[in-house]
């Protein structure tokens, strides 16, 4: 977690299949922002705070962990 790069889509995820506990962006005014927000608990919050025009959140599950 912590700040992420604004501008571009952002993939966030935690180690241990937890999940992200937070994201945190500075998003310019120029753009949109979009966060892409692995989580394994989907009845989590997700808070953002922006002074962008445009943002969008998306939340969905993780992709399976691949099996060796």
């Amino acid at each position: 977690a912590g700040e992420l790069p604004c501008g571009d889509p952002v993939l966030a995820s935690q180690p241990g299949g937890g999940g992200v506990q937070s994201v945190t962006c500075t998003v310019p005014h120029d753009g949109p922002l979009i966060i892409r927000y692995y989580s394994e608990d989907l009845a989590g919050q997700v808070s953002k705070t922006s002074t962008s025009e445009s943002i969008v959140i998306d939340l969905f599950p993780a992709p399976p962990t691949p099996t060796p």
